[in-house]
């Protein structure tokens, strides 16, 4: 059913805008990509016979490098982001935003283009290609469904 397609779409939009306004890596990343600073730098002193005591600030002068880039190069990108994240709610709900109430009240979504066409007869509930093209990029996350690809 496109209720599915459509509930599940709208969690990846409410993550990837979680993800652009919380910034894309935490602390805990920022940590693990200092460890393997070190274990780089460790290595690398090793190897050349440098003193091995230099890893850690070797691996902050690092670390403080590159975050300061990613940060600069994510503030850059992420009005952009969000508005394609804006974008992409705002056809999905143009798209599939007609709903038939059943007598239980639960709402099932279908394409409006579809309940326009008078020619078409196939399953009016089933996801249309506009739904399933908007979560192509998403395919692979946690409830993707394979009948949601496009071929």
């Amino acid at each position: 059913m496109a209720d599915d397609l459509v509930a599940w779409l709208r969690a990846q939009f409410d993550a990837d805008e979680k993800r652009l306004r919380g910034g894309w890596y935490s602390d805990t990343h920022w940590q693990i990509l200092r460890t393997r600073l070190c274990l780089g730098a460790w290595t690398v002193s090793r190897e050349n016979g440098v003193d091995a005591t230099l890893n850690d600030r070797i691996a902050e002068a690092g670390l403080a490098f590159m975050r300061e880039l990613f940060d600069q190069w994510q503030a850059d990108h992420a009005v952009a982001w969000l508005a394609e994240v804006d974008a992409k709610r705002r056809i999905l709900d143009q798209h599939m935003g007609s709903y038939a109430e059943l007598e239980d009240g639960t709402r099932h979504y279908f394409c409006q283009d579809r309940a326009a066409d008078p020619d078409f007869n196939g399953d009016l509930w089933a996801p249309c290609l506009t739904a399933r093209i908007l979560a192509a990029p998403y395919a692979g996350r946690d409830g993707w469904q394979e009948q949601w690809a496009v071929a």
